[in-house]
């Protein structure tokens, strides 16, 4: 697992720096957002400072079947933790990412 995590965390940042990595228009994404005033650029620097001791679980099948691998992430935001739920896929040999979900954790 350590490799396999490693190299999602690297191709993670690498998205992050090239602005390819989008953030799921989820109700409860748009609610924590909003409750602890986060913009884009929070999100992009909380998705930089992941660490192996951020991973929850994962890699997993997409549930609605959308290609790629699904990792999952515990990590502090604004004094709470947060659940972060990430998506990477290949499109045309390149890696593309969705932040499937970034709020408060509760699971």
């Amino acid at each position: 697992m350590g490799a396999q995590l490693l190299s999602f965390l690297n191709r993670l940042k690498s998205l992050v720096h090239t602005n390819r990595i989008s953030l799921a228009s989820r109700s409860v994404n748009r609610q924590s957002l909003l409750r602890y005033e986060l913009a884009e650029s929070d999100i992009h620097a909380v998705l930089l400072s992941l660490t192996p001791e951020n991973y929850f679980r994962g890699p997993t099948p997409d549930h609605a079947g959308y290609p790629g691998d699904v990792m999952e992430f515990k990590a502090p935001v604004c004094g709470v933790i947060f659940y972060i739920k990430v998506r990477i896929w290949s499109e045309n040999e390149q890696d593309q990412g969705v932040t499937i979900s970034f709020h408060e954790d509760f699971i």
